[in-house]
């Protein structure tokens, strides 16, 4: 089970404001692990709820269906990484009208290949690309991020960090992300906007039972 909360606290772009408070998140579900030898495996299957706080006097609530496989290989000091997501997309309140023009079916496959190189026992280094792609468009609701997807490829991601162990079970992984965001309406795969962002994560994993 993982909540979360977006901000946005500043941006470059002139005469555009940051949003401030502008998603929320819930994750719950079950995560399945096995390894074999040096080939580890998860298997997550997750109710998604988000909630977006960025069109004025509208909150947009989505609910989905994520199907996560991830697979780690260790080869000595590097570490192969495929994660794939199945982002069903079910329900969006970005559409006006009677209940049904809420409901729908889009899916969203995103596709992370990660290289990971342990320079040291505190240092790992990381490079990833993910790029997103539409497979299933909903045919009758207006294509939106915020709503049921437009098909085709959508969003790419580059990601470069390191990742430093800070304590049994405390991990902080600093990321450079770049992102060229597809425009989502009815132009042809224009460009919406290219992001540069700093991607901060700290974890600690703890057992509560064995």
């Amino acid at each position: 089970m993982m909540p979360g909360i977006r901000f946005e606290l500043a941006r470059t772009q002139e005469k555009v404001d940051a949003f401030g408070h502008y998603m929320d998140e819930f994750f719950i579900g079950p995560n399945y692990h096995h390894r074999f030898g040096n080939l580890s495996m998860t298997l997550s299957v997750w109710y998604y709820f988000a909630g977006f706080d960025i069109i004025e006097d509208k909150y947009v609530a989505t609910h989905n269906l994520e199907f996560v496989p991830v697979f780690n290989y260790r080869l000595g000091p590097v570490i192969l990484t495929s994660r794939s997501i199945f982002h069903n997309i079910l329900y969006s309140g970005l559409y006006e009208g009677p209940a049904s023009a809420r409901r729908g079916y889009s899916l969203v496959v995103r596709q992370l290949f990660q290289l990971g190189i342990r320079v040291h026992p505190k240092l790992t280094l990381l490079v990833a690309s993910e790029p997103f792609f539409c497979l299933v468009e909903d045919a009758d609701a207006k294509p939106s991020y915020l709503g049921f997807w437009r098909s085709g490829f959508r969003i790419h991601r580059l990601y470069g960090g390191v990742a430093l162990p800070l304590g049994k079970g405390l991990t902080l992984v600093p990321q450079w992300i770049y992102e060229v965001l597809l425009e989502d309406g009815e132009k042809d795969n224009g460009v919406l906007h290219h992001g540069h962002y700093l991607f901060v994560v700290l974890s600690y994993r703890f057992r509560l039972f064995g």
